[in-house]
């Protein structure tokens, strides 16, 4: 993994960007947590790229880009995901 910045969710403006590469054969995970394909899969190979940004106090937005090969059957399998997210506390300062 390459990273650069550091999202933090209370400071609007701040941002994350990531490079991942992957060789996770079946073996190595139960359920992998990453979006996409890559339960379906029987082990896999590839890259991600990735990058969330702060738009306001508790509001992130975050993208990412998967490129995989299955590494019994060679398919390859391409995921985009993106998502606006709210963090909140459910107690008082």
């Amino acid at each position: 993994t390459l990273s650069h910045g550091r999202e933090d969710s209370w400071t609007p403006g701040t941002y994350s960007v990531y490079a991942k590469y992957y060789h996770q054969p079946a073996s190595t995970y139960v359920e992998h947590t990453m979006n996409g394909m890559a339960d379906y899969m029987a082990g896999f190979e590839g890259f991600g790229l990735g990058y969330s940004y702060t738009l306001q106090k508790d509001w992130v937005l975050s993208l990412e880009y998967d490129h995989l090969r299955d590494l019994r059957t060679h398919a390859f399998n391409n995921t985009i995901w993106g998502s606006v997210t709210y963090f909140f506390k459910n107690y008082r300062d």
